[in-house]
């Protein structure tokens, strides 16, 4: 998720496979996930509305540079 098509697919076989299943007309989002939604409601077993609490919140794992990698970086550049 949030990677390029290309870079999750990792070879030219399966990033054309991808493009081709995405341009296809005789399917479509609501089909894909038409059997998701049927097992969902399957599952929640209850009549009327439900209600579905969700968290969007994102964490990053990164530290942040020190001021000593941006000089190491900075050299690299230079430097080659």
């Amino acid at each position: 998720m949030g990677q390029s098509i290309p870079l999750v697919c990792q070879d030219w076989a399966n990033t054309k496979a991808a493009y081709r299943f995405f341009s296809n007309d005789r399917v479509s989002e609501a089909d894909i996930l038409a059997g998701h939604f049927q097992s969902t409601r399957d599952r929640a077993a209850t009549e009327g509305l439900v209600l579905v609490l969700h968290d969007t919140t994102e964490f990053s794992y990164q530290r942040e540079k020190s001021e000593s990698d941006r000089h190491h970086e900075e050299h690299k550049q230079w430097t080659g």
